[in-house]
């Protein structure tokens, strides 16, 4: 079901999933409508959540909107990735893009991304990030209130297979990407209740290169773990479903570079993870050899006084 227009076409679909978040989602819409390139259309997948809502909200930016909105609800929630599939499948356009209910951008996300996409490098280009910065948030009432700002990716000039491997190294509201890789490495995999962006940016740079705008331009909020409610984050909230199907995403390809006696993305996964884990490991060596510096100088201190 769609509401606001018959028209599915425009140069990018941004694509908004969304559930019985009306505060966020009000301030999505409102990012959307600030951008200052304008040619595009914002898919709204309601998934499983009150209609009522979210027609409201729709309406009554309908005149900003000047019919470049298309509102889709599935009458059941079907998960992340099957409504990112049902709102991609759902529009026509040259490029997509992905901006959950609680993200933001600045107003020239949009311009800059889709500027550097049509004057390409290099012909393997079909695909634009720009620098995220992490915003931690609380809700309280019905306000959003800020509490501080990071740097989620500055470093990040190129996009390297070997590095996406490890993990994902840009946010998924960062990513612009031509519509035809889409259909050519595969839809959002619907049995992943979490991390269905990293697995598809792996098949994605398995194929192609992204481009970087060097720029901060895509906002990733975060809620506080105080949150548990509709007002949570995945990354936040499913910790542990993010641990699980981060293995097991990398046993799947590592099955598959075994089963066909090969060297691949599994094994640079595999290698990745190895890497991580000691890293990790010295770390805490490191601060647990820091901590006993410090027990000991105190000691003597002591001992002395």
């Amino acid at each position: 079901m769609y509401i606001g227009t018959m028209n599915k076409f425009g140069q990018i679909a941004i694509i908004t999933r969304t559930k019985d978040r009306s505060l966020f989602l009000s301030r999505a819409i409102g990012s959307v409508l600030s951008q200052t390139y304008s040619d595009w259309l914002h898919v709204i997948i309601n998934d499983g959540g009150d209609r009522g809502s979210v027609n409201e909200l729709v309406e009554q930016n309908r005149v900003a909107y000047q019919g470049r909105v298309l509102c889709l609800h599935n009458e059941h929630s079907k998960g992340m990735e099957a409504a990112s599939n049902v709102g991609i499948h759902g529009s026509s356009s040259k490029y997509i893009v992905l901006l959950d209910d609680d993200d933001t951008w600045d107003s020239t996300f949009l311009h800059e991304c889709v500027a550097r996409l049509e004057k390409k490098r290099h012909p393997s280009i079909k695909g634009v990030i720009a620098h995220s910065d992490k915003i931690i948030e609380e809700v309280r009432g019905k306000s959003i209130v800020p509490i501080r700002r990071e740097p989620f990716n500055s470093y990040l000039t190129s996009v390297s297979l070997n590095e996406i491997c490890g993990g994902n190294i840009f946010t998924v509201n960062a990513f612009v990407y031509e519509r035809s890789v889409y259909d050519q490495v595969g839809f959002y995999r619907e049995d992943l209740p979490v991390l269905g962006d990293w697995e598809f940016n792996i098949r994605f740079v398995s194929r192609y290169d992204i481009d970087v705008v060097p720029h901060t331009l895509a906002f990733f909020h975060n809620r506080t773990a105080m949150h548990t409610d509709s007002f949570g984050n995945t990354v936040v909230e499913g910790k542990n479903d993010h641990l699980f199907f981060t293995t097991f995403i990398q046993n799947e390809y590592l099955r598959k570079d075994l089963e066909f006696n090969r060297i691949g993305i599994g094994v640079m996964m595999s290698l990745n993870a190895g890497f991580k884990g000691t890293h990790i490991h010295l770390h805490n060596m490191e601060r647990q050899h820091i901590l006993f510096r410090v027990l000991k100088a105190a000691r003597r201190k002591l001992i002395l006084s």
